[in-house]
């Protein structure tokens, strides 16, 4: 059975995969430094060519690959954070090294595993996935983490909360 999990605060893929009744876990497949590309730099207000840390994971539902998951941060906010560190949540790192993420914008858009994706999330090439491209923020208003994301698309159900304005005349 299906979870569902509302997008409007920032979700813990551990516990929602708990709530569907398995087991998390996470494999980290890599993380290294790299030159941000331009269009990096300009999401996160880098002058070229960075730095950013990309950590590459696939989480899993039991023995279920489910999400695979390439998240960016730049290297200047991480100086005094431990290689080791970032197999935890990234979340908590930020917050450790005081850019604690407050708001977040996410796009969300339904696609289908390439072959690449479908080897980091075993399933069949053409399987539908859903992308989300999400940027963080920190208190000051500064981006602090570029995250791409591919959700196989029958493991969570995500709702999407929507607020209407007072001005909002039109259902």
């Amino acid at each position: 059975s299906r979870a569902n999990h509302a997008l409007d605060a920032n979700v813990s893929y551990t516990a929602m995969i708990r709530e569907t009744g398995q087991e998390p876990g996470e494999i980290v497949l890599a993380k290294a430094e790299r030159p941000a590309n331009a269009a990096e730099c300009e999401r996160l207000g880098l002058e070229p060519p960075g730095p950013v840390v990309e950590i590459e994971r696939v989480r899993l539902a039991g023995p279920r690959r489910v999400i695979y998951s390439r998240d960016r941060i730049p290297s200047e906010l991480l100086e005094q954070v431990a290689d080791d560190e970032l197999d935890a949540s990234l979340y908590v790192v930020l917050d450790r090294a005081g850019h604690a993420v407050v708001r977040a914008t996410a796009r969300l858009t339904p696609t289908v595993a390439t072959a690449a994706l479908a080897r980091h999330l075993e399933v069949r090439r053409g399987t539908p996935l859903l992308a989300i491209d999400q940027t963080d923020y920190d208190r000051a208003g500064r981006a602090v983490m570029l995250s791409d994301e591919w959700h196989v698309a029958d493991a969570f159900a995500l709702v999407v909360n929507r607020r209407g304005s007072a001005t909002d005349v039109d259902p």
